[in-house]
């Protein structure tokens, strides 16, 4: 059941603060360091925060004001005798006034000196709380039926269960020393809990996650139905003082995503910026690469440019030393064509009078027509009698003038008098070529 492959180097520097001692990974190698002021570089941290409680409740209060519903609780209850902070892991609505809510309660004078030492640090720390990182590993798991993490070190065993959409139970169990008796009752304990819980909430365990430490006892007394379902989290060769330890612990704390760190703004950016640099760096190789081969290929088509523009103006200095013939001059020429092309499109006098001809009208008698060709212009002057009744006389001529106009011509000017017996009239008309 259990992996025992080793990673050979790990990416990501972490350290464990467990049961009052901390622990740093470097590499293969965990040694127990002071403080955090022995850390260097980026680290991810994660603490038990000695005195913390971690638990899962329904509060009949609406989801936004759940955690302090849950704080108030704890100081009614006598939990913590002094100022409470609450760890929110997860929380749901469970209709418009209860809420499922799954936290870690800690004094708030160690979650702030925490928070405060992380932050003074000189290098970046990431710190996680310890049911964080259980609830991390169920977060990647996303089982879609109720799995059970535990992480058994020292005297203490820490246990989630849940599943993708919802967290059922959560609490440590603590025996009294590390005896093999008190050990083999605190796996009893371990499976009670699990027992009581899938029949409260009537729920069938899959998998028994087991998470393990330097002092892990892996050889757990469970009923033999829970032994079937127990599965190893993908431990990793570390040594300590010299010796091979199998430990799953440190892994699970280096895919917990950084949301579920508790320290500030600031740290988590310079955690992201951490992981995306060597990214980055790979990225600045491979544009300036681009930028060097950009800049050599467009050196040698500015080369080619340059080349053709010499050869052109090597052609036009050429070219304006060669003779050329005395230039003609055409505009007389020009001038006469266009008048030729004008005097061609003006009406001919027959064209003329056999418009005037059919514009008559009946009674009417154009006695003198006078033709004025002047520069592409025709000027017309008619001059006629009209032998019949006034009323039909003035109709005719306005008749005649209406057709002469559709025919291309201007009216300049025009009269008609009338007399006992006849009536006349004089127009003036124009056309002109373009």
């Amino acid at each position: 059941m259990r992996n025992a492959k080793a990673k050979h180097m790990r990416k990501t520097q972490c350290a464990a603060e467990l049961d009052g001692a901390l622990y740093r990974c470097s590499g293969t190698t965990l040694e127990q360091l002071v403080d955090l002021n022995d850390l260097r570089g980026v680290q991810r941290v994660v603490t038990d925060f000695q005195g913390a409680i971690s638990r899962t409740v329904t509060v009949e209060a609406p989801y936004k004001y759940a955690e302090v519903m849950v704080r108030k609780q704890l100081q009614e209850t006598g939990e913590f005798d002094e100022p409470v902070t609450l760890i929110s892991h997860w929380k749901k609505r469970k209709g418009a006034k209860a809420t499922d809510i799954f936290y870690s309660a800690l004094p708030t004078r160690v979650y702030y000196r925490s928070l405060d030492e992380a932050k003074n640090h000189e290098e970046c720390i990431l710190l996680f709380p310890l049911y964080g990182v259980l609830y991390g590993v169920l977060k990647k798991m996303r089982p879609t039926h109720p799995v059970a993490v535990v992480f058994q070190h020292g005297r203490a065993a820490d246990v989630l269960l849940g599943d993708r959409k919802r967290m059922y139970y959560a609490n440590r169990r603590v025996a009294f020393d590390e005896s093999s008796e008190q050990l083999s009752s605190l796996w009893q304990m371990v499976a009670s809990e699990i027992t009581a819980a899938e029949e409260e909430h009537r729920i069938s365990v899959e998998k028994i996650i087991m998470l393990t430490w330097t002092d892990s006892q892996v050889e757990a007394v469970l009923p033999p139905e829970m032994e079937t379902k127990v599965q190893f989290y993908g431990e990793e060769s570390l040594f300590l003082d010299g010796k091979e330890r199998k430990i799953s612990f440190l892994k699970a704390l280096n895919t917990t995503p950084v949301s579920l760190a508790v320290s500030r703004p600031p740290e988590k950016i310079t955690s992201y910026c951490a992981r995306v640099l060597p990214v980055l760096d790979v990225a600045v190789i491979i544009i300036v690469l681009f930028l060097f081969g950009g800049h050599f290929w467009y050196g040698m088509k500015n080369r080619a440019i340059d080349q053709q523009i010499q050869a052109g103006k090597t052609n036009i200095s050429e070219l304006s030393r060669a003779q050329y013939p005395e230039a003609i001059l055409y505009e007389e020429t020009f001038r006469f064509v266009k008048n030729l092309s004008r005097y061609r499109d003006i009406p001919g006098f027959k064209s003329v009078v056999n418009d005037i001809s059919e514009a008559l009208f009946k009674g009417g008698l154009a006695r003198v027509v006078k033709a004025d060709y002047d520069k592409g212009n025709l000027k017309l002057e008619v001059l006629g009698k009209v032998a019949v009744p006034f009323d039909k006389a003035y109709k005719g001529y306005q008749r005649f003038c209406r057709t002469m106009q559709k025919r291309g011509y201007t009216l300049e000017n025009r009269s008609f008098n009338t007399s006992i017996n006849e009536s006349q009239f004089v127009v003036t008309l124009e056309r002109r070529v373009e």
